[in-house]
């Protein structure tokens, strides 16, 4: 018999000069629970007009990954940073 995975997707704002600990508590403002962070899978998204063109076609997504969501995003703030509305040309 097939696997039931029960999915629930939360969001937040993530903005490259929050701290883990601002990271975590934001993730945990949108009912996470804290026990699953270091197992999470997370999605990183531009907003619109924007997108990526991959062969498929167009998408918001950005970058999948998984692992320790607060630890694993705070790595990413310098390049999100790059291309964020606030980069410096």
């Amino acid at each position: 018999m097939p696997a039931s995975v029960d999915i629930s997707w939360r969001w937040i704002d993530f903005d490259p000069s929050m701290t883990k600990t601002a990271i975590t508590a934001a993730i945990l403002t949108t009912g996470a629970k804290e026990e699953l962070l270091d197992r999470g899978v997370y999605v990183i998204r531009i907003k619109p007009p924007f997108g990526i063109a991959y062969p498929g076609g167009h998408s918001p997504t950005l970058y999948i990954g998984e692992g320790n969501v607060p630890s694993r995003l705070y790595g990413h703030r310098k390049w999100v940073n790059l291309i964020s509305d606030d980069a410096q040309p």
